[in-house]
Formats: C-alpha cells, sequence, structure tokens
C-alpha cells in the first residue's frame, strides 16, 4: 500500500506495514516542515490578544456585512471604544464611538466625540459631540460652509451660541424656530437675538442693553434711530429717534395709517410734511423756525393767536412809522399762481406785493425762501422768496389814524 498526504500541507502519511526506519524518516520530515509552518503563523499574524500590523488592514467579505467591531466592556467610566490616528507614534486625532460616560438608563453616556491633540500629543480640545440620547450635535469652533446647508426642521429650546460662523453657499430651512431661547454673538453674552416664553416678544441686545424689540403684533419699538433707505411697516412703530431716507423720490419717511400720510423732504432742509390725497402739504424748517403752507389759506374755528406778552420781548419802543408810510403803500387786487394740485376756481384777492412794502415797512417783509412754482426762490438762492406779516402793518395804521385824529381835534378846535 503506497502513502498518500494531508489535504491542506502535504504532510505524509506512511503506508499501514511499512518498516520502522520508514516511518521514522517520514515522520521527521514531516515536523521539521510542520515546526517552519508553525513558526510563519506565528510572526506574519495577530494573536488574538492584540498586536501591531506592519501593513494596511483590509475587510472584504466574499458577501455580507463588512464589519469591524469595537466592544467595550459595560458598567464603568474607565473604558470607550477609540481609534487613534498618529503620526510617528504621537497622538494627533482621536475618534470616540463610545465616550466615558456610564451608561446609567435612557440612552445616557456612550456618546461619540472627535478630539484633537497638538504636536505633541497634547489634548487640544473637542471640536465635534454627538449625543446618543438626544441626537443633539455640539460644534465648539467655527463652522464654514462652502455648500448648501438644508435641514426640514430645526429647534432650539435653550441657549444656542457660535464665536464664528462663515457660509458661502445658502441656508435654508422649511421650519426653524426659537422657543424661549437666546441666539448670542461672537462669544459675548452681552450680544444677542431672544425670543421670551412670557410675552413671545424678540429682542436685539448690544451690550447687555436691548435696542430692538418686536411683540408678537409686529409692533416694532427702538431704542435708537431706525436707518433705512425703504421701509414699510403694517403694525405699530414706536422709536425715540428716526430717519429713513428715499431722497430721490422727494420723502424721507413715510407712513399711511388709514390714509394719513408724513414724510419728510427730499433735502433734509424741510423737516416735516403733512401731505393729504392731493399732494397738500404743510413744512416746518429747522433752519428758522418757519411753518409754511405752499397750497392756500389757513383755516379754523378759532382766532390765529401770535404771543405777544411783554415778557417775551425787550428794547421796547413807540414805532415812528404812521401815515406817511401808509399813503406809500400801493394796494394791489391780484390772482395767485397756484399748486397744481388745487384744483378749485381761481378767486380775485387783496392785498400787498411785498417787494413794494419793503420799500416802505421793512419790518413788515421777511425772506422765507420758499420754493415757488417755477422752482425760483429757495432759501439758497439769490433771491430767497418774500413773505408779509400783518402786525407791522397794522401798528402803522394805527398810528396813521391817531395822527388824523390829532389833526381832526386841532381842525375842530381852531373851528371852535
Amino acid at each position: 500500500m503506497s502513502d498518500t498526504t494531508t489535504p491542506n500541507y502535504g504532510f505524509t502519511l506512511p503506508s499501514i506495514g511499512a518498516s520502522q526506519d520508514t516511518w521514522g524518516n517520514k515522520l521527521n520530515a514531516n515536523w521539521a516542515e510542520a515546526d517552519s509552518v508553525i513558526y510563519s503563523l506565528a510572526s506574519g499574524y495577530l494573536p488574538i490578544s492584540g498586536g501591531t500590523l506592519s501593513g494596511g488592514l483590509v475587510i472584504s467579505p466574499a458577501s455580507g456585512t463588512a464589519l469591524l467591531n469595537l466592544n467595550k466592556p459595560a458598567g464603568t467610566v474607565t473604558n470607550s471604544a477609540d481609534i487613534y490616528g498618529t503620526t510617528a507614534g504621537t497622538l494627533r486625532w482621536l475618534l470616540r464611538l463610545s465616550t466615558l460616560e456610564a451608561e446609567s438608563g435612557s440612552n445616557a453616556g456612550s456618546n461619540f466625540g472627535i478630539y484633537r491633540y497638538d504636536d505633541l500629543g497634547n489634548y487640544l480640545g473637542n471640536p465635534l459631540s454627538i449625543s446618543r440620547a438626544t441626537g443633539n450635535v455640539a460644534i465648539a469652533q467655527a463652522l464654514s460652509v462652502a455648500g448648501a446647508v438644508s435641514a426640514p426642521s430645526a429647534s432650539f429650546s435653550g441657549a444656542m451660541s457660535a464665536s464664528s460662523a462663515s457660509l458661502s453657499g445658502q441656508v435654508t430651512a422649511n421650519s426653524f424656530m426659537n422657543t424661549g431661547g437666546t441666539f448670542y454673538v461672537g462669544g459675548n453674552l452681552n450680544y444677542y437675538l431672544a425670543r421670551t416664553q412670557s410675552d413671545g416678544a424678540w429682542r436685539i441686545a448690544e451690550n447687555g442693553t436691548v435696542n430692538l424689540t418686536i411683540d408678537t403684533g409686529g409692533n416694532l419699538t427702538a431704542r435708537g434711530a431706525i436707518f433705512g433707505t425703504n421701509a414699510q411697516f403694517s403694525g405699530g412703530l414706536n422709536v425715540n429717534n428716526m430717519a429713513m431716507a428715499r431722497f430721490g423720490s422727494g420723502s424721507m419717511l413715510s407712513f399711511w395709517p388709514g390714509g394719513f400720510d408724513l414724510s419728510f423732504s427730499r433735502d433734509g432742509t424741510e423737516s416735516l410734511v403733512y401731505t393729504s390725497g392731493s399732494n397738500d402739504h404743510f413744512i416746518a424748517r429747522p433752519a428758522d423756525w418757519l411753518f409754511y403752507n405752499n397750497i392756500g389759506s389757513f383755516a379754523g374755528h378759532g382766532d390765529y393767536a401770535n404771543i405777544s406778552d411783554g415778557r417775551s420781548k425787550r428794547e421796547i419802543e413807540p414805532a415812528s412809522r404812521g401815515l406817511a408810510e401808509i399813503l406809500r403803500l400801493r394796494p394791489v387786487s391780484f390772482q395767485r399762481i397756484r399748486h397744481r394740485a388745487d384744483t378749485r376756481p381761481l378767486r380775485t384777492e387783496l392785498g400787498f406785493v411785498a417787494q413794494d412794502v419793503a420799500q416802505v415797512i421793512p419790518e413788515a417783509v421777511e425772506a422765507v425762501g420758499m420754493e415757488l412754482f417755477d422752482g425760483s426762490g429757495r432759501l439758497d438762492s439769490d433771491e430767497p422768496s418774500l413773505a408779509l406779516t400783518t402786525t407791522p402793518i397794522v401798528a402803522t395804521l394805527v398810528n396813521a389814524v391817531k395822527q388824523l385824529a390829532a389833526r381832526v381835534a386841532a381842525l375842530e378846535a381852531h373851528s371852535a
């Protein structure tokens, strides 16, 4: 009967009945080969207790899942499931798939973390953490996103703070809400955007002071000035100081509550304009505190009263103008050149020409600089428009009557 061999390593199996010398030679050869095979196995493969690979590791099953299982012992805070990234044996990054926290129930513990280390292998920080229980992601440093960031829903029940965030693409969310939480800016708790549960209002604060509040009704309250090129408010607006500019269209600020318009003039020289649907307006100019109406007469249910209290005056002297000046005045009839929006029939008025009166009673004439309808007469022009005040004329008339009364008295005394 001839010899046979083993199926894996080809060791000789001597035939039954062969001489002992033959068996001995063949067994000795088998053991020598087995020694070589066992030695190569011991030096070329990892022992079960662990070791170091000198080459790469590829897990490539013929079928099924390629699995790498890091199984830490349970019930201790000193064990974790870690993957190290080192340079020349010095730690650079640590991927901790199961952190050191003990599992105390309700999915607590064994969280996810990424840790970084300096050139000497010293701990630098934990830039990314994920809670196993909640799935919440914490990012400790700045977040820079080159593409789009999309989320179907984002909700924060507490505070969210970030020292820096840079997005060169888009940020989109179907629903983004902060309920009773606070967004901090620049890593400083004095700069924040907050919505409080007590009243539901949003507040923006700087240096710890709330500068802007928007309540649930859409009302806006600002601590300081509001500047903007175009602003519309469907709710209330309450500010201590406000300026909004739209100079090209002729107004700085416009409100439209129930058809009432309020706007500033186009160049800032006129500070307040009341405008109705037909563009009528009443203007106050801070340069000389002059109020004027460029449409028509003032009207009201009572007399116009001009303050004339002696305590508001100084250097009070008797007026000298009288009959001589009255005789030099030239009363005229005229029709006014009207505003384009004034469609009332023209009417003839009686009065004076300011340039004529200025030659006789200059105290009754004032350069108001109100722009006329041909574009002339502005305050900064060579010939500002002129206006009359009637009080100096009335005072002159009173003196003229006194002079005439004295003459009548003298004539009556002479005739007697």
